[in-house]
């Protein structure tokens, strides 16, 4: 198995990403900015991704209560990616954000959709995407199953 390094790529465009919502006409496109990682599967990375994608959203000057929330989803989500992707695909993690939106994506190479569980009081595990459901203002998964995207709104947006 290849032993892909964790790609860390930060860049800006002046377009606006075909899900980030509609925008007043007139008004000037939000500029992206994008944090991206692509790595085996391995669970001494969920703590690396959390990390990584705290800093990132901190040099953005985010709000703190939405980077907990992002921390969060991040962990669930990559988890529920190394634990269900299958041992031998890579995990990609990309984290962006706008003035007014931050969005969370992880793909991994399990074409069965992720599925949202009601979790037994006795349950270890089962919660994740109950969680993530939670915390975001969105989430939906891909067409083919391998990509759940997750969206959380900025206090100031969602006023």
């Amino acid at each position: 198995m290849r032993q892909s390094a964790t790609a860390h790529t930060a860049h800006r465009t002046g377009h606006q990403g075909e899900h980030d919502g509609p925008r007043p006409s007139g008004a000037a496109a939000p500029e992206l900015q994008l944090f991206r990682a692509v790595f085996c599967p391995d669970p001494r990375r969920v703590p690396e991704m959390r990390r990584s994608a705290r800093n990132f959203l901190r040099r953005l000057d985010t709000p703190e209560s939405t980077i907990a929330d992002a921390e969060l989803v991040v962990s669930e989500l990559v988890t529920n990616a190394i634990q269900h992707g299958g041992a031998e695909g890579e995990v990609g993690l990309s984290v962006s954000a706008t003035n007014s939106m931050v969005r969370v994506s992880v793909s991994d190479r399990n074409p069965a959709p992720a599925k949202l569980k009601q979790a037994d009081t006795d349950d270890e595990s089962g919660r994740g995407l109950a969680l993530v459901a939670a915390l975001t203002d969105h989430w939906h998964i891909s067409a083919d199953g391998t990509t759940v995207h997750c969206v959380l709104a900025l206090p100031e947006a969602a006023a």
